[in-house]
C-alpha cells in the first residue's frame, strides 16, 4: 500500500515539474512540486527515492525544459542533470538534519538551506537566476512586492518554507499532523501572512504622475533571424570579414534591415517619442561603417532632440576577431554619452560575441537618467541593483528571446522594476517587449513573435519620483543570513550527532 501511494505521489511530482514555464499554472505548480517531492523523500527509504526521484525527475525536466535552455539536447540534459543532482543531495541533507534533531525548528532548515543554495548558485552559472521559481508569481502581487524588501530571496524562502511546512504535517497523516502541530502551524501561518503583508505596503505607495512617450522598435525577424545565421555560418573563417564585401546578397540584406530601423526610427520621432530604443543586436553593423552609422543616429536625435538607444552587432575587422554585442545611448543633443558591449553572454555566444564589461551603464540624459543592460544582463539581480543604487529613472532592456520563453523571460524584467523602484522598458526582438512601471505592473506589451516584419510598441512611461527600496538598501543580506543560519544548524547537527555516538560507545564499553 505505502509503495502504491509512493509511486502515485512521485507520479503527481514529474506531472508538476512537467509543466512549462510560460504556462498559467506554473505560478501554483512552483509551490507544489517542490513540496510533494520533499515529502516523497521523507517517506521513502534513501535506497529507493534517490535512484527513482533522479531518474523521473531529470526525465520530465529535460522534456519541460526542452528549446528553454540553448544548445541542443545533449547541453540541455547535461544541465538538467546535473541541476536534479544537487537538488537530490540536498534534500537527503535536510531528510539527515531533520531526522537526527527531530524537532520543530527543523522546519526552517529546508527554506534556508534553499534559498542560500540558489542565491550562490546563480553566481555560479551562465543562467543567472533564469530558472527561479520565485519569477512564477509575478501576477500575485502581495508576493511579488516582496522582491522590493528582500528580492527575489524572499520569496523563495516563502516557497520552500511553505514545501517544509506541508510535508512536516503530512508525515504523520494531515489530521494528525495539524492535531500535533497547531502551535507550530498557526505560528508558521502567522509569520508566512506578515512576510506577504510586508509586500503589500508597497504595493500601496504613492502613484507615478509623470509620464514619457517611449518606443521599442525591432528589425525584420525573419530577415534578421536568417542573416546573423548566414554570419554565425561563416565567422572563423579564413577571410571572413573580407569575403563579406564579396557577398552582396547578404550585405543588400543587412541594408534592408538597417534602412528599416531607421526609418520605422524616424516615422516615430515624427510622432513624438522622447525616448526610442531598439531591441538587442537590431542593427548589424560592419567596423568600417560603424563611424557613418552612428553619425546618422547623431543626426535623428539632434534634428528630433530625443534620446536614442541603439542595440547592434558590430562585425570587427581583424582576423579572427569575435564580434560585439552593443548598445549606444544618444542623448537628445546628439552626445554620444554611452557605449556598452553584452556582459552575461547566453551559453554559445561566446563562440562569436566578445564579453563586454561588467558595470551596467547609468547616464544622465535630457528626459532623466537612463541605464541600459543587454537581455541576461537583467537576469543577475545584484548586477541591476548595482545600476539602481544610482536611480536611474528608466530601466532600459535591449533583447532577443525565442518562443518557448516567452513570456517568461519578459517577465523577470518586472521583478528588477520592483526591486530598484524603476520604470523598465524591455524591447524584444523574437519576444515579448513589455513597459513596466516602478512597481512591476505592466503598462503595454507588444509580442515581436506575431509578425516576420518587425514590430514597434509606444506607451506613456510612468516615471516615479519614489525611489528607494528596503532591497536597495540591505541588498542580498537575507541569502546571506539563510546561509550562516543553515551553516550553524548543520554543524550543531553534526557535533550533536557525534557527541551521541561517542557516548554511547562509551556506555557500550
Amino acid at each position: 500500500m505505502r509503495f502504491n501511494s509512493n509511486v502515485r505521489l512521485i507520479a503527481v511530482v514529474c506531472l508538476f515539474y512537467l509543466m512549462p514555464i510560460t504556462s498559467n499554472l506554473y505560478m501554483l505548480t512552483a509551490w507544489l512540486a517542490p513540496a510533494l517531492l520533499l515529502i516523497y523523500m521523507y517517506r521513502e527509504r534513501v535506497k529507493q527515492s534517490v535512484p527513482i526521484a533522479l531518474a523521473f525527475v531529470s526525465v520530465v525536466m529535460i522534456i519541460s525544459n526542452r528549446s528553454v535552455i540553448p544548445g541542443g539536447l545533449v547541453v540541455d540534459s547535461i544541465t538538467v542533470l546535473i541541476s536534479t543532482v544537487m537538488l537530490i543531495v540536498l534534500l537527503l541533507l535536510n531528510k539527515w538534519v531533520v531526522t537526527q534533531t527531530r524537532h520543530v525548528a527543523s522546519l526552517l532548515f529546508f527554506p534556508l538551506l534553499m534559498t542560500s543554495f540558489e542565491y550562490f548558485a546563480s553566481y555560479g552559472n551562465a543562467f543567472g537566476t533564469f530558472n527561479s521559481a520565485a519569477y512564477s508569481q509575478l501576477a500575485i502581487r502581495p508576493i511579488a512586492m516582496l522582491a522590493s524588501v528582500f528580492g527575489i530571496w524572499g520569496i523563495i524562502f516563502i516557497q520552500y518554507l511553505f514545501a517544509s511546512l506541508m510535508s512536516y504535517t503530512f508525515q504523520s497523516g494531515f489530521r494528525d499532523g495539524v492535531r500535533q502541530h497547531k502551535r507550530l502551524l498557526f505560528i508558521t501561518v502567522t509569520v508566512l501572512l506578515l512576510v506577504v503583508g510586508g509586500g503589500i505596503v508597497p504595493e500601496s505607495g504613492q502613484n507615478q504622475a509623470e509620464t514619457i512617450k517611449v518606443t521599442g522598435i525591432t528589425p525584420e525577424r525573419m530577415k534578421w533571424d536568417d542573416t546573423i545565421q548566414q554570419l554565425f555560418d561563416q565567422w572563423g573563417k579564413t577571410g571572413f570579414y573580407d569575403q563579406l564585401a564579396e557577398q552582396p546578397a547578404l550585405i543588400e540584406q543587412i541594408n534592408r534591415i538597417n534602412e528599416g530601423l531607421f526609418l520605422r526610427t524616424e516615422q516615430e520621432l515624427e510622432r513624438g517619442s522622447s525616448l526610442i530604443s531598439w531591441s538587442e543586436g537590431a542593427s548589424i553593423v560592419l567596423e568600417q561603417e560603424e563611424g557613418a552609422f552612428l553619425r546618422r543616429l547623431q543626426s535623428l536625435s539632434a534634428a528630433h532632440g530625443a534620446v536614442l538607444v541603439a542595440g547592434y552587432v558590430r562585425i570587427n575587422a581583424p582576423e579572427g576577431a569575435k564580434m560585439d554585442n552593443q548598445v549606444v545611448i544618444i542623448d537628445a543633443d546628439s552626445t554620444i554619452i554611452a557605449e556598452y558591449s553584452k556582459f552575461s553572454l547566453v551559453p554559445g555566444e561566446e563562440r562569436y560575441f566578445r564579453k563586454g564589461e561588467e558595470a551596467v551603464p547609468v547616464v544622465e540624459t535630457a528626459i532623466g537618467k537612463i541605464a541600459a543592460a543587454i537581455c541576461f544582463d537583467a537576469d543577475f539581480p545584484h548586477r541591476i541593483r548595482e545600476a539602481g543604487l544610482q536611480n536611474p529613472d528608466i530601466l532600459i532592456i535591449p533583447s532577443s528571446d525565442w518562443e518557448s520563453i516567452t513570456p517568461y523571460h519578459t517577465e523577470i524584467s518586472a521583478f528588477r522594476a520592483i526591486e530598484n523602484q524603476m520604470p523598465v522598458l524591455r524591447v524584444t526582438h523574437a519576444g515579448m517587449s513589455a513597459v513596466y512601471d516602478s512597481k512591476g505592473r505592466k503598462v503595454a506589451e507588444m509580442n515581436d513573435l506575431d509578425s516576420d516584419h518587425g514590430k514597434v510598441l509606444t506607451a506613456e512611461l510612468p516615471l516615479s519620483d519614489r525611489k528607494h527600496t528596503a532591497y536597495k538598501t540591505i541588498g542580498d543580506l537575507l541569502p546571506l543570513l539563510c546561509g550562516a543560519a543553515s551553516l550553524l544548524i548543520l554543524t550543531i547537527t553534526v557535533a550533536v550527532t557525534i557527541i551521541s555516538k561517542v557516548r554511547k560507545a562509551r556506555t557500550t564499553f
